[in-house]
């Protein structure tokens, strides 16, 4: 399957340097599936899809994008560190774990052709290590939602393959019947940011799962990335007044910058925390 590399898809250089390279076969382990988050994003593809990625990476602070490769919905496969550059997707499993993004959210179901890429880069990863890697989700190796409950089934399956590469000449069957994710007890709408609609909230966008908004906060770097370009918020982890008036504006209640107790803005992200979306 054809990759198409950084030069081609507009990569505009590493923040302050190339990352370490990995030497495959003494060191790589572990294959990592990732997904976008809580957001749909089914319908992106293109080169817009991997420079995205780099710039929210860059803007957290790494080097550039972190996954080895992104997939997007029509199968396309972007190098992103590549094969043999230590990743940044992981915390302590960078180095021997390789990773791929199937570029998805929500509770969206891969497309046919991302589950052929993603295996196929899965087979190749084993190939240049010499071993067959372990198969993960990234929940494996830290308390995260990712890459949700969809994909998470399919790597526990055994990463099956259900479609023919692009361009193979080969029939497509139809989607494959992944499991549909459990529901969850659906939060009370009371207005009150407390241990449960945090973790919900954490759980939706993909960090640590504790019920604390700490300070800083990885949750609050999330929802700041996500409110970001059009709130232009310094991505600092700090549940400040700026960044609450962004996300009450978000929310569609009033830009106060204040979070009351109980409050409108709260009552307005329980009800969209309990459809899994923020």
């Amino acid at each position: 399957m054809r990759i198409i590399t950084r030069n081609e898809w507009g990569f505009d250089g590493w923040a302050g340097g190339v990352p370490s390279s990995v030497d495959e076969k003494a060191q790589r382990t572990e294959f990592f599936t990732h997904y976008e988050g809580a957001a749909a994003v089914l319908n992106q593809t293109g080169n817009s899809v991997p420079r995205a990625i780099h710039r929210m990476h860059k803007a957290n602070g790494w080097k550039g994008i972190g996954y080895g490769h992104v997939v997007t919905a029509d199968g396309t496969i972007y190098e992103g560190r590549g094969f043999n550059l230590r990743g940044s997707h992981c915390p302590d499993h960078n180095t021997q774990g390789y990773s791929a993004q199937i570029h998805l959210g929500g509770n969206e179901h891969p497309t046919p052709a991302q589950l052929t890429a993603q295996r196929w880069l899965y087979d190749e990863a084993c190939r240049r290590s010499g071993r067959k890697l372990a198969m993960k989700g990234h929940r494996d190796g830290v308390a995260t939602a990712c890459p949700g409950n969809v994909l998470y089934a399919w790597v526990k399956a055994g990463m099956p393959a259900t479609a023919a590469p692009a361009g193979s000449g080969g029939a497509t069957p139809k989607p494959p019947t992944l499991p549909t994710p459990k529901p969850t007890t659906a939060l009370v709408v009371d207005g009150k940011l407390g241990p449960a609609t945090i973790k919900r909230w954490q759980k939706v966008m993909g960090t640590e799962v504790d019920g604390v908004i700490s300070r800083p906060s990885e949750l609050i770097r999330a929802v700041q990335r996500r409110l970001n370009p059009s709130a232009r918020l310094v991505v600092d982890g700090k549940f400040g007044p700026a960044t609450i008036r962004a996300l009450q504006r978000h929310l569609g209640t009033e830009p106060d910058g204040v979070i009351s107790h109980p409050s409108e803005a709260v009552r307005a992200l329980q009800r969209r925390l309990n459809l899994n979306r923020f």
